[in-house]
């Protein structure tokens, strides 16, 4: 079963983009009438802030997390919109089975060897003293002799959009072979604490389901990371 969601309307920078909820349109011929099929059976998936996804369905797709609604048109073009296209081009919390959303890419998904095995990291897991890895102070797992956190193109625009399942997000973010975010440092000056919050539940929940997550510094550390980013939302 497929679980693409969208496909990207817009690139907004290196990292940032705009995905649209809804059928791609590059699924052709017993294909495209696989997925129309499939979507119908399961019903909208609506993929909540903080959640991860992959962009791409060839070579290294890139990882990335939505950090929320996105309007279509500016806002100075509201009054001119009428009413019956306001649910497409202006969302709103209440209407999320035809919007679009904002991503900002973590990385690029390791191409195998990632097989979910963690240690606890390296470092002090007190709250003053950096929780190691975890926190996003080292460099991640390797991929072709770079971080996966490296970012080296921006998706094509049509590129399909789906949601990450809980063994890509464990693979991703233990592709060094121990848990790392790596990108966490960047990505709190880009989006709001509550969307890291809800990141860091899914990547924890994730290693959990990998059954690494009861392992007693990898908790520590993720608690410490926790009150790193709620001090920071405090400010």
């Amino acid at each position: 079963m497929t679980d693409e969601i969208g496909y990207i309307v817009a690139v907004q920078s290196m990292r940032e983009y705009r995905l649209r909820r809804g059928e791609s349109g590059n699924g052709v011929g017993k294909r495209g009438e696989r997925v129309v099929r499939e979507a119908a059976e399961r019903g909208p998936a609506v993929p909540d802030v903080g959640a991860l996804v992959r962009i791409g369905d060839k070579g290294a797709p890139i990882v990335a997390v939505v950090t929320g609604l996105a309007r279509a048109v500016n806002e100075d073009l509201q009054p001119y919109l009428p009413s019956s296209f306001q649910p497409k081009y202006l969302p709103s919390q209440e209407d999320l089975s035809d919007n679009y959303l904002s991503l900002y890419a973590l990385g690029e998904m390791p191409g195998g060897g990632g097989d979910g095995s963690v240690d606890g990291g390296q470092g002090s897991s007190e709250e003053g003293g950096g929780s190691g890895e975890i926190q996003g102070g080292g460099s991640g797992g390797e991929r072709g002799g770079g971080s996966v956190f490296s970012l080296g193109r921006v998706p094509e625009l049509s590129d399909p959009v789906s949601l990450l399942r809980s063994e890509d997000i464990r693979r991703f973010h233990t592709a060094g072979g121990q848990v790392s975010l790596g990108y966490l440092n960047e990505l709190s000056r880009s989006v709001e604490p509550d969307v890291l919050l809800r990141l860091l539940d899914r990547v924890h929940g994730a290693v959990t389901a990998g059954g690494t997550g009861a392992e007693p510094s990898l908790e520590a550390k993720f608690k410490a990371v926790r009150r790193y980013v709620e001090r920071g939302a405090q400010r």
